[in-house]
């Protein structure tokens, strides 16, 4: 019979497990104490984001945009609970008197317009707050403003077909079947003065006809100084009326302005022939007549001619 076999270890090995042992104890609670560079320790909140390790720079990163979700979400729910508080308060308010809706008609837009062009947006303000009639916020939300290119020096071409593009083609529905066109023709009372287009840096508010003499650009002092020597001496004139050109479509009751230029009151028959042809020319030219429709007639009173 073969008796077991007894390892025999001596102390100085007990020694080094037992140091052994207690080195990974140790090197384990230096690991849990300190983690390792890239993952750092767990930063303060007042930490620079430049000083942490890329692990906290995108646990930052998405726990601020659970952050923004939460935000949007919460915003989106107060605002439909505000919209139907709001809705509901306006109720109550017309069932005790105390909100009027009021509606309004095309006469009250006509008289609303009319005195913001008369007056501006503060007269607009107090006749809307004693008569009662639509402020300038319901104006926009229901009337169109037009932005016409204004003639400053002779009449260009390029006048023409920015009106004729911006205000006529870019709003008329090339769904609708071609009709006929007539042109307008007619002029309106101008103050006479000389105004700055900041836009152009350009004086407008003279004579069209006269404008070929001189330069209406503002480059220096001497410039301005010299404008107003000629309007002065007489080469030039302020404004007296606005001559004005719209078209007509059959069919529709709006007026499209392609034309505004100030006038001395000079102009004769051939003025006004040439200003005819170059309106139908860049009607023709700008593909208008292919997808509004061709030109039938003019209208003018005896005056203009």
């Amino acid at each position: 019979m073969v008796e077991p076999h007894h390892q025999h270890i001596n102390m100085d090995d007990w020694d080094v497990m037992w140091h052994s042992d207690m080195h990974l104890h140790s090197l384990k609670d230096d690991i849990e104490l300190y983690p390792c560079e890239e993952c750092g320790e767990i930063p303060k909140a007042h930490m620079n984001y430049q000083y942490l390790g890329l692990a906290h720079m995108r646990d930052t990163v998405t726990k601020h945009a659970n952050q923004v979700n939460q935000l949007k979400l919460q915003t989106c729910n107060d605002s439909h609970r505000y919209i139907i508080r709001e809705v509901i308060n306006k109720l109550e308010d017309a069932l005790e008197g105390a909100y009027r809706p009021r509606g309004y008609g095309a006469d009250d837009l006509d008289i609303a317009t009319l005195v913001f062009r008369l007056g501006g947006h503060q007269l607009l303000f107090a006749l809307n707050q004693k008569l009662n009639i639509p402020s300038l916020h319901t104006l926009r939300t229901n009337s169109t403003f037009t932005s016409i290119m204004p003639t400053i020096g002779p009449i260009h071409n390029k006048q023409f077909d920015h009106n004729i593009q911006t205000i006529v083609l870019n709003t008329c529905s090339d769904l609708l079947p071609l009709r006929g066109i007539s042109f307008m023709i007619d002029k309106i009372a101008l103050g006479e003065m000389a105004v700055h287009f900041r836009k152009f840096n350009k004086v407008g508010g003279l004579c069209w006809k006269h404008l070929h003499v001189i330069d209406l650009v503002l480059h220096t002092y001497d410039s301005t100084i010299s404008i107003v020597q000629k309007i002065h001496d007489g080469h030039v004139h302020l404004g007296k009326e606005l001559t004005v050109i719209g078209l007509l479509c059959f069919g529709e009751d709006k007026i499209y302005p392609i034309l505004a230029a100030p006038t001395c009151k000079t102009e004769d028959t051939s003025d006004m022939e040439c200003i005819l042809a170059q309106t139908v020319e860049h009607w023709n030219s700008s593909h208008a007549a292919a997808s509004i429709g061709p030109a039938w007639s003019f209208v003018m009173d005896g005056d203009t001619t």
